[in-house]
């Protein structure tokens, strides 16, 4: 039997949820249904984050990655964070060289007031090429209190 609204019972609100929803609303009322014990509301705003969030995630996502700034001007990649977050949008690759630089400069400061509370700090260097591209690695380590490792890998 198919479902529509003349031969639905009024009392299954989770259905009549169910037939206006679209597509990504309906993925949401499942994974509810399932997870909450089917309640009955549909929240659209429920899997939003703030923009905030999802400028540091693109931050994230292109410095440990490794990806050149042109990510941020990048159709696929603006596509696929906007059809995951439909009122977000990406930063601007200005933006994101921006972020980038505060993140360089909020590291060095930390990794100046760690060291200078130390006596020795020993680093490693590993140079490799890949796929016509060339990169620098760099490690420092140092023991602060007697067995209490720490170590660090800046974005050079």
């Amino acid at each position: 039997m198919i479902l529509n609204h003349q031969n639905l019972p009024a009392n299954h609100q989770i259905l009549q949820v169910a037939l206006q929803a679209t597509e990504q609303q309906l993925l949401i009322l499942l994974t509810v249904a399932v997870g909450n014990g089917f309640q009955t509301t549909l929240s659209s705003q429920q899997a939003s984050i703030s923009q905030e969030h999802v400028d540091k995630l693109v931050t994230n996502h292109t410095v440990q990655g490794m990806r050149p700034l042109l990510t941020a001007e990048d159709e696929s990649f603006i596509e696929l964070v906007v059809g995951l977050q439909p009122y977000r949008k990406v930063m601007t690759r200005k933006s994101l060289t921006a972020r980038t630089d505060e993140a360089q400069s909020g590291m060095v400061d930390r990794l100046i007031a760690a060291f200078s509370s130390v006596d020795y700090v020993c680093t490693t260097a590993d140079i490799w090429s890949t796929n016509n591209k060339s990169y620098l690695g760099v490690t420092g380590n140092w023991i602060r209190n007697q067995f209490d490792q720490h170590s660090a890998a800046p974005n050079i």
